[in-house]
């Protein structure tokens, strides 16, 4: 639209300003009718710039040199259509062509089925038209162009934003990729030297270098670790994770599950009891390693958030449809507010008093959720505030 001055309309019912149209293009070949027009169009806007053509040629010429705010077109044009005209005049317009209204003296209601269908934004019998119908027509029709306009830029934005969106992410898997591979080769050689020194394989050390060499290892253990939720989390956003379903007793499972975490229940000093239920003996459709993985990350994390005389159960309960995991904790709990957030990635509730409060990156629960959610299943927490949490895991029973 050009730049359209602003005016109380007159016949508005609410005191607001609306765009009033700068330049007026009437493509007519009655050029009796199209004064006619003209002069029902100043009458309304005393202002506008009115161009005359009459036919379809000139009309797009017209459109291409010069902005217009209003187009009213005669329907039946002495090469085209005024249906024919506006397809065509949207073909040579690469923006938003400005709104028509088409005018006809005769066609009925299939020509304004025709006008509407190739994007006018109103139809008036010519022997309606008056300065008053020919206002309100165009009136509804620049507001209606502004919002479409208004709609268009913002979704190009958008597309722009997400275009970007995608390109930063794309960096930044990249980036996890790239320092993950550049890293852990090192790192797996400064693991085997430290291993090597501290088995006193090179010659014996004192205890206080061993306790040092300890503290190295577990460090270096700590970075793999978060190499590795990196490069897991980045696989999972690219959908580069296949799941190999396969049938494994929820016995398995908690079995697994609970080797996988034995040096830390071990080192933490902490009471793991699993619940005994009949639904052990179930079986379940799923990729064993990777519901492990979901478990014994939640069972990890319970481990470090309970005290050494606290305890921790492992409960299961199923019916015909679905079996649920329960990993129930003593530890400092998770604030209400917080439990909607803790799945998300890189989140961190910084503000509990805990020893292991802020380590890590924050992705094992969101990996966790991923993987849940590739299995078409559930993942949620209910806890308190010093009594404990409780992790749940929802997966789908499959039969047999």
């Amino acid at each position: 639209m050009s730049n359209a001055a602003y005016q109380l309309l007159e016949g508005t019912a609410e005191d607001t300003a609306v765009p009033i149209p700068a330049n007026i293009l009437i493509v007519d070949d009655d050029l009796a009718y199209a004064h006619l027009v003209s002069r029902y169009a100043t009458q309304q806007y005393r202002y506008a710039m009115i161009d005359i053509c009459n036919n379809s040629k000139e009309a797009i010429d017209h459109c291409l040199s010069k902005q217009y705010d209003v187009l009213l077109i005669d329907y039946n044009l002495p090469d085209l259509t005024g249906s024919k005209f506006l397809h065509k005049l949207q073909s040579e317009i690469d923006d938003l062509p400005p709104p028509a209204i088409v005018l006809t003296a005769e066609g009925g209601a299939s020509a304004a089925g025709e006008a509407l269908r190739a994007n006018a934004y109103d139809f008036l019998p010519k022997q309606l038209v008056n300065r008053d119908s020919l206002g309100r027509s165009m009136k509804n029709a620049i507001i209606k162009h502004g919002l479409q306009r208004s709609i268009r830029l913002r979704t190009i934005e958008l597309e722009q934003a997400n275009r970007t969106l995608q390109e930063k992410s794309r960096e930044i898997r990249d980036f996890y990729q790239t320092v993950s591979h550049e890293v852990k080769t090192p790192l797996a050689a400064n693991q085997e030297f430290v291993s090597l020194v501290r088995d006193e394989v090179l010659g014996p050390i004192t205890d206080e270098q061993a306790e040092a060499l300890d503290y190295a290892l577990a460090s270096c253990n700590q970075i793999s670790t978060h190499f590795n939720d990196l490069v897991e989390m980045t696989r999972l956003d690219a959908g580069k994770v296949t799941l190999h379903k396969k049938w494994i007793s929820v016995a398995c499972l908690l079995k697994r599950t609970m080797a996988s975490c034995a040096r830390a229940i071990e080192e933490r000093g902490t009471n793991v009891v699993v619940l005994p239920c009949d639904s052990e003996a179930c079986d379940l459709h799923v990729d064993g390693d990777r519901i492990i993985q979901v478990l014994s990350n939640l069972l990890s994390n319970a481990i470090k958030y309970t005290d050494p005389d606290g305890d921790i159960e492992i409960s299961i309960d199923n019916n015909d449809i679905t079996i649920r995991f329960c990993v129930r904790d003593s530890g400092c709990g998770i604030d209400e507010k917080y439990t909607n957030s803790i799945f998300n990635r890189l989140y961190q509730v910084t503000e509990m008093n805990h020893e292991h409060s802020g380590a890590g990156l924050g992705l094992g629960l969101s990996i966790a959720r991923e993987l849940v959610v590739l299995h078409e299943g559930k993942i949620w927490v209910e806890s308190e505030i010093g009594i404990g949490s409780r992790f749940y895991v929802e997966l789908p029973r499959l039969k047999m």
